[in-house]
């Protein structure tokens, strides 16, 4: 990077994409860019391949119907917290939600043990999501499902607002995307 280019950033672009890291994310990304390759193990997709039920697919068939599962999964959250919360409170449910979760993930923390940084940003990452979901299992015991999911939803819309906010380019693409998804 340029001394022009680290001159051109914001305040608050710096706070939030420190040059520092930007630098250091894009040096990874040139020795190894595929983020999901831990010494040489295929991502989830890949491994898809072996399973009989998925064998005959091509990897772009096996990617699409794993990213639209996973689009109905987070698609049906709202409305199934809301089901959840009728029989338990909002504080047993987030402590049943987020334990599934660790437990889920635990064989994936051989690779953040390793890398002390990684550890603490995910610590805080985690702190983070689960504060946010804390807060929308309040929010659904004081609203119905739909405003709850139009108001989680609205980061499709605010994310890029705040980029731009921040000095960052948006691409068009992102911009259609907005349009398409308040229609």
């Amino acid at each position: 990077t340029s001394r022009n280019e680290e001159e051109e950033t914001t305040a608050i672009e710096n706070a939030v994409w420190p040059r520092e890291l930007v630098r250091e994310e894009e040096a990874m990304r040139e020795k190894d860019p595929d983020d999901f390759d831990f010494d040489g193990e295929e991502d989830f997709v890949a491994s898809l391949a072996k399973n009989e039920l998925f064998r005959n697919f091509s990897a772009e068939t096996r990617g699409f119907a794993v990213f639209n599962f996973i689009i109905f999964i987070m698609g049906s959250n709202i409305v199934l917290v809301k089901m959840a919360q009728e029989n338990i409170s909002p504080d047993a449910f987030g402590l049943f939600r987020f334990l599934t979760a660790s437990l889920t993930f635990m064989p994936f923390t051989k690779y953040a043990l390793r890398d002390s940084k990684i550890l603490k940003m995910g610590v805080e990452l985690g702190f983070w999501c689960a504060l946010g979901y804390y807060f929308q299992a309040i929010g659904l015991d004081i609203t119905d499902a739909s405003s709850a999911a139009f108001i989680s939803s609205f980061t499709v819309i605010s994310v890029p607002l705040i980029a731009v906010w921040a000095g960052r380019k948006v691409p068009k693409s992102t911009w259609v995307a907005i349009a398409v998804s308040t229609l």
